[in-house]
């Protein structure tokens, strides 16, 4: 082992290293997980904070580091080395939320869901609108240009009076 005798990555750390130099080849565990192993040799030993919890202590020790809850209005996935705030105007029902879909209106807010939504690279609005036409634009699209369209409803119905596409180029995905 060269000039120096071998030493043990301490818990909280590991290596899969061989022919470490310094105890610097061990690595800590990262915010967000903690082990108890001693000599580890893989980053998989480090067991990961519940979701809902977080940690951020690199080359925590024990799964205590993760007690920490995340409060009303943020959540975290497991292995999360700090909550996540909800967006904004959405709230958490309380403490020790797992996910963004936890995040729901905050009183004096709603809901908006667009009964059509659209993006890509046209010049579209999304609309509230229970019927309408769906339109690219005036006039013939550039090259490349990539549009979609999301209708919502209870039963979303779709009825084409015109359309004109290119075989090589264009496509028209309904599901």
């Amino acid at each position: 082992a060269g000039a120096g005798a071998c030493v043990t990555c301490p818990a909280g750390s590991y290596s899969g290293a061989v022919g470490g130099t310094s105890n610097v080849t061990c690595a800590p565990c990262p915010a967000g997980s903690s082990s108890g192993a001693v000599s580890a040799t893989n980053e998989s030993t480090c067991e990961v904070c519940p979701a809902g919890s977080y940690s951020g202590a690199l080359g925590a020790t024990n799964a205590a580091t993760c007690d920490n809850t995340c409060l009303t209005g943020s959540f975290s996935y497991a292995g999360a080395g700090a909550c996540m705030q909800c967006p904004a105007t959405t709230v958490t029902a309380g403490s020790g939320s797992v996910a963004t879909s936890d995040c729901v209106c905050a009183r004096g807010e709603t809901l908006f869901e667009p009964a059509m939504q659209c993006g890509g690279t046209c010049g579209c609005t999304s609309s509230s609108e229970l019927s309408g036409v769906l339109s690219d634009g005036p006039g013939n699209y550039a090259n490349n240009e990539n549009c979609w369209w999301i209708i919502s409803g209870a039963n979303p119905t779709v009825t084409f009076t015109s359309f004109l596409t290119e075989s090589c180029c264009d496509f028209v995905h309904v599901e």
